[in-house]
Protein backbone atom coordinates (compact mmCIF):
# COMPACT_ATOMS: atom_id res chain seq x y z
CA UNK A 1 0.00 0.00 0.00
CA UNK A 2 1.39 3.37 -1.01
CA UNK A 3 1.65 6.35 1.32
CA UNK A 4 -1.32 8.06 -0.36
CA UNK A 5 -3.48 4.93 -0.14
CA UNK A 6 -2.51 4.46 3.51
CA UNK A 7 -3.47 8.07 4.20
CA UNK A 8 -6.84 7.60 2.50
CA UNK A 9 -7.54 4.42 4.48
CA UNK A 10 -6.52 6.08 7.74
CA UNK A 11 -8.69 9.09 6.98
CA UNK A 12 -11.70 6.80 6.46
CA UNK A 13 -11.14 4.80 9.63
CA UNK A 14 -10.38 7.73 11.94
CA UNK A 15 -12.48 10.66 10.70
CA UNK A 16 -12.83 14.00 12.41
CA UNK A 17 -14.55 13.64 15.77
CA UNK A 18 -17.72 15.36 14.63
CA UNK A 19 -19.81 15.42 11.52
CA UNK A 20 -18.21 15.15 8.09
CA UNK A 21 -20.05 18.32 7.14
CA UNK A 22 -18.46 20.28 9.99
CA UNK A 23 -15.01 18.91 9.19
CA UNK A 24 -15.35 19.81 5.52
CA UNK A 25 -16.61 23.28 6.33
CA UNK A 26 -13.73 23.85 8.75
CA UNK A 27 -11.13 22.67 6.22
CA UNK A 28 -12.70 24.72 3.44
CA UNK A 29 -12.67 27.85 5.57
CA UNK A 30 -9.06 27.15 6.60
CA UNK A 31 -7.97 26.76 2.96
CA UNK A 32 -9.82 29.93 1.93
CA UNK A 33 -8.34 32.02 4.74
CA UNK A 34 -4.83 30.69 4.17
CA UNK A 35 -5.17 31.45 0.45
CA UNK A 36 -6.28 35.01 1.21
CA UNK A 37 -3.38 35.62 3.59
CA UNK A 38 -0.88 34.06 1.15
CA UNK A 39 -2.13 36.18 -1.75
CA UNK A 40 -1.75 39.25 0.47
CA UNK A 41 1.95 38.42 0.88
CA UNK A 42 1.85 37.25 4.48
CA UNK A 43 4.54 34.63 5.30
CA UNK A 44 3.22 31.12 5.87
CA UNK A 45 4.30 30.88 9.51
CA UNK A 46 2.73 34.19 10.41
CA UNK A 47 -0.48 33.22 8.59
CA UNK A 48 -0.70 29.93 10.49
CA UNK A 49 -0.10 31.70 13.81
CA UNK A 50 -2.83 34.21 12.99
CA UNK A 51 -5.30 31.49 12.03
CA UNK A 52 -4.37 29.57 15.18
CA UNK A 53 -5.23 32.56 17.37
CA UNK A 54 -8.55 33.17 15.56
CA UNK A 55 -9.75 29.54 15.43
CA UNK A 56 -12.70 28.79 17.75
CA UNK A 57 -12.84 25.03 17.28
CA UNK A 58 -10.62 23.70 20.12
CA UNK A 59 -9.60 20.51 18.27
CA UNK A 60 -8.71 22.29 15.06
CA UNK A 61 -6.99 25.06 17.00
CA UNK A 62 -4.62 22.49 18.53
CA UNK A 63 -3.91 21.16 15.04
CA UNK A 64 -3.13 24.65 13.73
CA UNK A 65 -0.83 25.21 16.68
CA UNK A 66 0.97 21.98 15.88
CA UNK A 67 1.28 22.95 12.19
CA UNK A 68 2.68 26.36 13.13
CA UNK A 69 5.22 24.72 15.41
CA UNK A 70 6.33 22.30 12.72
CA UNK A 71 6.68 25.06 10.10
CA UNK A 72 8.65 27.12 12.65
CA UNK A 73 10.99 24.12 13.04
CA UNK A 74 11.64 24.05 9.29
CA UNK A 75 9.13 21.39 8.21
CA UNK A 76 7.13 22.07 5.05
CA UNK A 77 3.39 22.54 5.38
CA UNK A 78 2.59 19.43 3.35
CA UNK A 79 4.74 17.26 5.62
CA UNK A 80 3.02 18.80 8.63
CA UNK A 81 -0.36 18.02 7.11
CA UNK A 82 0.70 14.40 6.52
CA UNK A 83 1.25 14.04 10.25
CA UNK A 84 -2.46 14.75 10.72
CA UNK A 85 -3.83 12.29 8.16
CA UNK A 86 -6.94 11.67 10.22
CA UNK A 87 -7.93 15.28 9.45
CA UNK A 88 -6.30 16.19 6.12
CA UNK A 89 -7.00 13.65 3.38
CA UNK A 90 -4.42 12.85 0.65
CA UNK A 91 -6.10 15.25 -1.81
CA UNK A 92 -5.55 18.18 0.55
CA UNK A 93 -1.96 17.13 1.28
CA UNK A 94 -0.96 16.52 -2.34
CA UNK A 95 -2.43 19.78 -3.61
CA UNK A 96 -0.55 21.70 -0.93
CA UNK A 97 2.63 19.78 -1.83
CA UNK A 98 2.11 20.69 -5.49
CA UNK A 99 1.62 24.33 -4.52
CA UNK A 100 4.87 24.28 -2.55
CA UNK A 101 6.68 22.80 -5.56
CA UNK A 102 5.25 25.46 -7.86
CA UNK A 103 6.07 28.28 -5.48
CA UNK A 104 2.60 29.90 -5.57
CA UNK A 105 0.29 28.53 -2.92
CA UNK A 106 -2.62 30.95 -3.07
CA UNK A 107 -4.25 29.76 -6.37
CA UNK A 108 -4.01 26.10 -5.39
CA UNK A 109 -5.50 26.80 -1.96
CA UNK A 110 -8.29 28.76 -3.64
CA UNK A 111 -9.09 25.77 -5.84
CA UNK A 112 -8.92 23.46 -2.85
CA UNK A 113 -11.34 25.66 -0.92
CA UNK A 114 -13.68 25.71 -3.92
CA UNK A 115 -13.64 21.89 -4.05
CA UNK A 116 -14.56 21.60 -0.38
CA UNK A 117 -17.26 24.27 -0.69
CA UNK A 118 -18.72 22.52 -3.74
CA UNK A 119 -18.88 19.22 -1.87
CA UNK A 120 -20.58 20.93 1.08
CA UNK A 121 -23.18 22.45 -1.24
CA UNK A 122 -23.88 19.06 -2.84
CA UNK A 123 -24.29 17.42 0.56
CA UNK A 124 -26.66 20.18 1.66
CA UNK A 125 -28.77 19.70 -1.47
CA UNK A 126 -28.94 15.95 -0.90
CA UNK A 127 -29.91 16.43 2.76
CA UNK A 128 -32.60 18.91 1.77
CA UNK A 129 -33.95 16.43 -0.79
CA UNK A 130 -34.08 13.65 1.82
CA UNK A 131 -35.61 15.82 4.55
CA UNK A 132 -39.20 15.55 3.31
CA UNK A 133 -39.19 11.75 2.89
CA UNK A 134 -37.61 11.39 6.33
CA UNK A 135 -40.34 13.54 7.89
CA UNK A 136 -43.04 11.54 6.09
CA UNK A 137 -41.55 8.25 7.36
CA UNK A 138 -41.41 9.54 10.95
CA UNK A 139 -44.97 10.87 10.81
CA UNK A 140 -46.21 7.65 9.19
CA UNK A 141 -44.54 5.54 11.87
CA UNK A 142 -46.04 7.69 14.63
CA UNK A 143 -49.54 7.52 13.09
CA UNK A 144 -49.39 3.74 12.63
CA UNK A 145 -48.08 3.23 16.17
CA UNK A 146 -50.87 5.45 17.53
CA UNK A 147 -53.53 3.54 15.61
CA UNK A 148 -52.22 0.11 16.61
CA UNK A 149 -51.46 1.01 20.22
CA UNK A 150 -54.50 3.13 21.15
CA UNK A 151 -57.24 3.13 18.51
CA UNK A 152 -57.37 -0.56 17.55
CA UNK A 153 -57.66 -1.77 21.20
CA UNK A 154 -60.67 0.52 21.76
CA UNK A 155 -62.38 -0.83 18.64
CA UNK A 156 -61.55 -4.38 19.75
CA UNK A 157 -63.46 -3.83 22.99
CA UNK A 158 -66.44 -2.44 21.09
CA UNK A 159 -66.43 -5.38 18.69
CA UNK A 160 -66.24 -7.90 21.55
CA UNK A 161 -69.27 -6.32 23.21
CA UNK A 162 -71.44 -5.84 20.14
CA UNK A 163 -70.61 -8.89 18.03
CA UNK A 164 -70.81 -11.31 21.02
CA UNK A 165 -68.77 -14.21 19.67
CA UNK A 166 -69.18 -13.52 15.96
CA UNK A 167 -65.85 -14.07 14.23
CA UNK A 168 -64.09 -10.94 13.01
CA UNK A 169 -63.13 -10.58 9.34
CA UNK A 170 -59.69 -12.01 8.44
CA UNK A 171 -58.13 -8.61 7.80
CA UNK A 172 -59.39 -7.28 11.12
CA UNK A 173 -58.04 -10.34 12.98
CA UNK A 174 -54.59 -9.78 11.51
CA UNK A 175 -54.61 -6.11 12.48
CA UNK A 176 -55.69 -7.05 16.02
CA UNK A 177 -52.82 -9.56 16.27
CA UNK A 178 -50.35 -6.87 15.22
CA UNK A 179 -51.93 -4.47 17.74
CA UNK A 180 -51.48 -7.05 20.53
CA UNK A 181 -47.84 -7.43 19.56
CA UNK A 182 -47.30 -3.66 19.61
CA UNK A 183 -48.92 -3.40 23.05
CA UNK A 184 -47.19 -6.42 24.58
CA UNK A 185 -43.71 -6.13 23.10
CA UNK A 186 -43.01 -2.51 22.16
CA UNK A 187 -39.42 -2.66 23.35
CA UNK A 188 -38.88 -5.91 21.46
CA UNK A 189 -40.06 -4.32 18.21
CA UNK A 190 -37.84 -1.28 18.78
CA UNK A 191 -34.91 -3.59 19.54
CA UNK A 192 -35.51 -5.60 16.37
CA UNK A 193 -35.70 -2.46 14.25
CA UNK A 194 -32.56 -1.07 15.89
CA UNK A 195 -30.73 -4.37 15.43
CA UNK A 196 -31.63 -4.47 11.75
CA UNK A 197 -30.37 -0.90 11.36
CA UNK A 198 -27.11 -1.61 13.20
CA UNK A 199 -26.61 -4.82 11.21
CA UNK A 200 -27.08 -2.94 7.96
CA UNK A 201 -24.63 -0.25 9.13
CA UNK A 202 -22.05 -2.88 10.12
CA UNK A 203 -22.41 -4.75 6.82
CA UNK A 204 -22.00 -1.47 4.96
CA UNK A 205 -18.61 -1.07 6.66
CA UNK A 206 -17.31 -4.44 5.48
CA UNK A 207 -15.67 -4.73 2.02
CA UNK A 208 -18.19 -7.25 0.69
CA UNK A 209 -21.16 -5.46 2.25
CA UNK A 210 -20.00 -2.09 0.96
CA UNK A 211 -19.56 -3.52 -2.53
CA UNK A 212 -23.06 -5.03 -2.44
CA UNK A 213 -24.54 -1.76 -1.17
CA UNK A 214 -22.81 0.23 -3.90
CA UNK A 215 -23.92 -2.22 -6.58
CA UNK A 216 -27.51 -1.88 -5.42
CA UNK A 217 -27.16 1.91 -5.45
CA UNK A 218 -26.13 1.73 -9.11
CA UNK A 219 -29.15 -0.47 -9.92
CA UNK A 220 -32.03 1.36 -8.23
CA UNK A 221 -34.04 3.63 -10.58
CA UNK A 222 -33.56 7.29 -9.78
CA UNK A 223 -30.85 6.60 -7.19
CA UNK A 224 -28.36 5.18 -9.70
CA UNK A 225 -28.42 8.37 -11.78
CA UNK A 226 -27.75 10.54 -8.74
CA UNK A 227 -24.99 8.28 -7.36
CA UNK A 228 -23.17 7.89 -10.67
CA UNK A 229 -23.30 11.55 -11.67
CA UNK A 230 -22.26 12.76 -8.22
CA UNK A 231 -19.32 10.31 -8.21
CA UNK A 232 -18.22 11.35 -11.71
CA UNK A 233 -18.47 15.04 -10.80
CA UNK A 234 -16.23 14.56 -7.73
CA UNK A 235 -13.80 12.38 -9.66
CA UNK A 236 -13.38 14.86 -12.53
CA UNK A 237 -13.12 17.89 -10.25
CA UNK A 238 -10.45 16.34 -8.04
CA UNK A 239 -8.56 14.82 -10.96
CA UNK A 240 -8.60 18.10 -12.89
CA UNK A 241 -7.36 20.10 -9.93
CA UNK A 242 -4.62 17.61 -9.12
CA UNK A 243 -3.39 17.67 -12.72
CA UNK A 244 -3.55 21.48 -12.77
CA UNK A 245 -1.43 21.53 -9.62
CA UNK A 246 1.29 19.50 -11.32
CA UNK A 247 0.53 16.08 -9.84
CA UNK A 248 1.58 13.22 -12.20
CA UNK A 249 -1.41 11.58 -13.83
CA UNK A 250 -0.87 8.14 -12.25
CA UNK A 251 -0.65 9.62 -8.78
CA UNK A 252 -3.62 11.89 -9.50
CA UNK A 253 -5.77 8.92 -10.57
CA UNK A 254 -4.70 6.96 -7.50
CA UNK A 255 -5.61 9.83 -5.19
CA UNK A 256 -8.87 10.72 -6.95
CA UNK A 257 -9.99 7.10 -6.87
CA UNK A 258 -10.98 7.38 -3.21
CA UNK A 259 -13.31 10.38 -3.59
CA UNK A 260 -16.11 8.70 -5.56
CA UNK A 261 -17.68 7.04 -2.52
CA UNK A 262 -18.63 3.95 -4.53
CA UNK A 263 -16.65 0.70 -4.55
CA UNK A 264 -17.84 -0.29 -8.02
CA UNK A 265 -16.59 2.96 -9.54
CA UNK A 266 -13.36 2.75 -7.51
CA UNK A 267 -12.71 -0.72 -8.94
CA UNK A 268 -13.26 0.61 -12.46
CA UNK A 269 -10.84 3.49 -11.80
CA UNK A 270 -8.26 0.99 -10.54
CA UNK A 271 -8.42 -0.81 -13.88
CA UNK A 272 -8.14 2.54 -15.67
CA UNK A 273 -5.08 3.36 -13.57
CA UNK A 274 -3.43 0.05 -14.51
CA UNK A 275 -4.11 0.70 -18.21
CA UNK A 276 -2.66 4.22 -18.02
CA UNK A 277 0.41 2.80 -16.28
CA UNK A 278 0.84 0.44 -19.25
CA UNK A 279 0.93 3.41 -21.62
CA UNK A 280 -2.72 4.00 -22.56
CA UNK A 281 -4.39 7.37 -22.45
CA UNK A 282 -7.20 8.14 -20.02
CA UNK A 283 -10.19 8.09 -22.37
CA UNK A 284 -9.68 4.65 -23.95
CA UNK A 285 -9.60 2.57 -20.73
CA UNK A 286 -12.49 4.59 -19.29
CA UNK A 287 -14.53 3.82 -22.42
CA UNK A 288 -14.10 0.11 -21.69
CA UNK A 289 -15.78 0.51 -18.29
CA UNK A 290 -19.62 0.38 -18.47
CA UNK A 291 -19.97 2.60 -15.40
CA UNK A 292 -18.61 5.63 -17.32
CA UNK A 293 -21.03 7.17 -19.84
CA UNK A 294 -20.02 7.65 -23.45
CA UNK A 295 -20.32 11.43 -23.24
CA UNK A 296 -17.76 11.52 -20.41
CA UNK A 297 -15.17 9.44 -22.25
CA UNK A 298 -15.75 11.41 -25.46
CA UNK A 299 -15.11 14.74 -23.72
CA UNK A 300 -11.98 13.36 -22.04
CA UNK A 301 -10.74 12.14 -25.43
CA UNK A 302 -11.22 15.65 -26.84
CA UNK A 303 -9.31 17.09 -23.88
CA UNK A 304 -6.42 14.70 -24.42
CA UNK A 305 -6.26 15.43 -28.14
CA UNK A 306 -6.31 19.19 -27.58
CA UNK A 307 -3.81 19.10 -24.71
CA UNK A 308 -6.29 20.72 -22.31
CA UNK A 309 -7.32 17.72 -20.22
CA UNK A 310 -7.35 19.69 -16.97
CA UNK A 311 -9.70 22.32 -18.38
CA UNK A 312 -11.95 19.67 -19.90
CA UNK A 313 -12.17 17.77 -16.61
CA UNK A 314 -13.26 20.95 -14.82
CA UNK A 315 -15.95 21.55 -17.45
CA UNK A 316 -17.13 17.95 -17.12
CA UNK A 317 -17.34 18.39 -13.35
CA UNK A 318 -19.42 21.57 -13.75
CA UNK A 319 -21.71 19.77 -16.21
CA UNK A 320 -22.28 16.79 -13.93
CA UNK A 321 -22.76 19.02 -10.88
CA UNK A 322 -25.64 20.65 -12.74
CA UNK A 323 -26.94 17.19 -13.63
CA UNK A 324 -26.78 16.23 -9.96
CA UNK A 325 -29.13 19.13 -9.17
CA UNK A 326 -31.59 17.85 -11.79
CA UNK A 327 -31.22 14.27 -10.49
CA UNK A 328 -31.94 15.41 -6.93
CA UNK A 329 -35.09 17.23 -8.04
CA UNK A 330 -36.18 14.20 -10.09
CA UNK A 331 -35.57 11.85 -7.17
CA UNK A 332 -37.52 14.13 -4.84
CA UNK A 333 -40.39 14.30 -7.32
CA UNK A 334 -40.39 10.48 -7.49
CA UNK A 335 -40.08 9.81 -3.76
CA UNK A 336 -42.78 12.21 -2.55
CA UNK A 337 -45.78 10.58 -4.29
CA UNK A 338 -44.46 7.09 -3.52
CA UNK A 339 -44.22 7.94 0.19
CA UNK A 340 -47.72 9.42 0.19
CA UNK A 341 -49.15 6.34 -1.55
CA UNK A 342 -47.41 3.97 0.87
CA UNK A 343 -48.66 5.97 3.87
CA UNK A 344 -52.20 5.99 2.43
CA UNK A 345 -52.10 2.22 1.87
CA UNK A 346 -50.90 1.45 5.40
CA UNK A 347 -53.32 3.77 7.17
CA UNK A 348 -56.11 2.89 4.76
CA UNK A 349 -55.65 -0.84 5.43
CA UNK A 350 -55.98 -0.28 9.19
CA UNK A 351 -59.07 1.91 8.73
CA UNK A 352 -60.73 -0.62 6.41
CA UNK A 353 -59.95 -3.42 8.88
CA UNK A 354 -61.72 -1.45 11.61
CA UNK A 355 -64.78 -0.65 9.50
CA UNK A 356 -65.42 -4.20 8.23
CA UNK A 357 -66.83 -5.39 11.61
CA UNK A 358 -68.91 -2.20 11.82
CA UNK A 359 -70.64 -3.22 8.59
CA UNK A 360 -71.40 -6.60 10.16
CA UNK A 361 -72.82 -4.85 13.24
CA UNK A 362 -75.00 -2.58 11.08
CA UNK A 363 -76.28 -5.57 9.10
CA UNK A 364 -77.12 -7.39 12.33
CA UNK A 365 -79.05 -4.41 13.65
CA UNK A 366 -80.91 -4.04 10.35
CA UNK A 367 -81.85 -7.72 10.37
Amino acid sequence: MSENEAGTALWRVFPWRGSIRRRRETLGLFARRLATLSSAGMPLLRALELLHRQEHNPRFRRILGSLAGEVRAGVTLSKGLRRHRNIFDPIFVNMVHAAESGGDMAPVLDRLASILEQENQTRRRVRAALFYPAVVIIVAGAVVALLLGLVVPQFELIFAELLRGVELPALTRRIVVVSHLVQARPLLLVSIASSIGLLGWALRRTPSGGLLYDRLALMLPGVRTLVRKAAIARLCRILGNLLSSGTPILEAIRIARGVTGNHVIETAITRVHDSVREGDGLAAPMAREPVFPEMLTGMIAVGEESGSLEVMLSRIADHYDADVDHAIRALTALVEPVMIVVLALVVGTIVIALFLPIITIIQGLAG
